[in-house]
This record gives C-alpha cells, structure tokens and sequence, in this order.
C-alpha cells in the first residue's frame, strides 16, 4: 500500500515526555530524516501490527457489534 503525501495529509499534535521527544530527533538525525518522518513510520508499523492483532481484532469486532446496536435504534424501520 502506497504511503498517502505527508504534505496533503492532517496534522496532528502528539504530546510526549522530553525523554521520547529527544529520543526521537536522535533517530531522525542518525537516519537523515525530520522528525516527522520517523514518527509516521511508528503510526504506520503500528496500524500494520494492530491490523493482524488477534487480540485487537476481536476487540475491534466487539466494538463494531456494540456500535451497530446503537445505530440500529436510529435506523427508521428497524430495531
């Protein structure tokens, strides 16, 4: 799966301890990217490894029965 641009993508503002931060620029600086860049790697391994979660993917589905419920009482004709 091709990674989306960064530059037409949402920013979002992470909150981390300095330790991590410092940590962070440290990997950016050794690889030759921003600190942006190794961020995103992060998210995306991440949400590669939740995606084959047994452990995610069941909590995953118990959510989107739970949320399905709720919909179904908004659903005209239904519930």
């Amino acid at each position: 799966m091709p990674r989306p641009d960064p530059i037409s993508g949402t920013t979002l503002s992470v909150r981390v301890p300095e330790d991590i931060a410092a940590e962070v620029a440290l990997i950016a600086r050794i690889e030759g990217v921003n600190v942006s860049e190794v961020i995103r790697a992060g998210v995306y391994r991440h949400l590669s490894a939740l995606r084959t979660d047994p452990a995610f993917q069941k909590r995953l589905r118990k959510r989107l029965d739970e949320d399905r419920e709720i919909m179904e009482r908004y659903t005209p004709g239904e519930g």
